[in-house]
């Protein structure tokens, strides 16, 4: 596919990995006449494009806030949108974004998914983000992030979380940073519900964990930038291409051999690498192990093979457990601090398992509870790691 500039945009005719139709842009009432500049390619969903109209309509969507890029285009026969969700590498090959125009979509993909998330406008007059200020409701009780505080302290005043668990600045700003070190954008309580002696597990918004934890500029651009990063890699799950380094999503996830339609274009020739060793790809495909590349092995698998094992202070029973596991849910590798409970929510898909048996929390829960060890003792060592099937 030809890289021109913004303002003369079209398709190869030559290029194989699009499929090209000769009738109307769908997303543009009034197209330009026949020639090359009425080439069409055809959307996943069915409905034809040119890169000028697929740009324009992707670029309205991101002014408008939007960043999950939906089919506009009627439904034949029907006065219904189409509504297909397309994924961003194929709006950036159909669209054939230029370099500042990929970085725009990105940038802005990125923080408007974190703006989910931390629920924050821009000032009308400066263009700089705030948030409404509200009340904080203070108290004089045990910071419950910290379990070797007292109400006897000198300084004791405490600020009430949402959740009704009392904290410090110093006590929040701790938690919620470990949480990002972790991988983990959203920051649930981990303080334990006194008449049920389980954790709260509510969830703060980042608007919350600014103002009580009193975070400097330096500790709110740290907080953010995490948190934007974060929340865009939940959506786009992309690597660099090692032959034309722009960004491909695999969308069979048991295969390894994933071909760049990029490269492609560019080379007149298919071009395939390997997911796991990154390098151009040898023997046959598909596979889900590994490619004939020297050295081509899963270094995650390796990672559960030989890690050392690890033990909990605050859970009577547990020994020997390996430190680092994939959760069951999606495959992200994990590792406990070892503090608290033996429970852990896993940084990617959010959901909570238990660390020792893999079981997850409310199944692990019916024969057990958070600081005992499990019915069915120590999972051992995993073999292989699951595939997130997301609904």
């Amino acid at each position: 596919m030809s890289r021109p500039g913004q303002d003369d945009k079209r398709y190869d005719r030559r290029d194989t990995t699009l499929k090209f139709v000769t009738r109307p842009d769908d997303l543009d009432p009034m197209p330009p006449e026949e020639g090359d500049q009425g080439l069409r390619a055809e959307m996943s969903c069915g409905h034809a494009v040119t890169p000028q109209s697929l740009t324009g309509w992707c670029r309205s969507l991101l002014d408008q806030g939007q960043y999950k890029f939906k089919c506009p285009a009627l439904q034949d026969g029907t006065l219904q949108q189409c509504g297909a969700v397309w994924s961003y590498e194929e709006v950036r090959r159909l669209a054939v974004l230029t370099a500042e125009e990929m970085q725009h979509f990105e940038e802005n993909m990125a923080r408007l998914a974190a703006a989910e998330y931390c629920d924050f406008k821009t000032c009308p007059g400066c263009k700089s983000y705030i948030e409404r200020e509200e009340l904080t409701n203070l108290c004089i009780q045990p910071d419950d992030l910290d379990p070797l505080s007292s109400e006897d302290e000198e300084e004791c005043l405490r600020a009430e979380m949402s959740c009704g668990h009392a904290v410090t600045p110093q006590s929040l700003t701790g938690w919620c940073r470990s949480l990002l070190d972790q991988g983990q954008y959203k920051f649930r309580c981990p303080a334990i519900n006194e008449d049920t002696q389980e954790k709260c597990g509510a969830i703060w918004s980042y608007r919350e964990v600014r103002r009580l934890a009193d975070l400097s500029t330096e500790e709110m651009e740290y907080f953010e930038e995490n948190i934007a990063r974060m929340a865009a890699a939940e959506y786009q799950e992309f690597k660099a291409c090692p032959g034309c380094k722009t960004y491909v999503e695999r969308k069979n996830l048991t295969n390894l051999c994933v071909r760049c339609l990029v490269c492609a274009a560019d080379k007149k020739k298919v071009f395939q690498f390997c997911w796991q060793c990154m390098k151009p790809w040898k023997g046959p495909a598909p596979r889900s192990d590994r490619c004939d590349n020297d050295g081509c092995i899963n270094h995650d698998l390796e990672l559960l093979r030989t890690c050392k094992t690890t033990s909990f202070p605050q859970v009577r029973g547990v020994h020997a457990c390996p430190s680092i596991r994939a959760c069951p849910t999606c495959g992200q590798k994990v590792e406990h601090d070892k503090t608290g409970c033996k429970n852990i929510i896993c940084p990617r898909c959010q959901v909570e398992f238990c660390f020792v048996c893999l079981k997850l929390t409310p199944e692990c829960l019916k024969t057990s509870s958070y600081f005992i060890s499990c019915s069915d003792g120590v999972a051992p060592r995993q073999t292989a790691i699951p595939v997130w099937r997301r609904k």
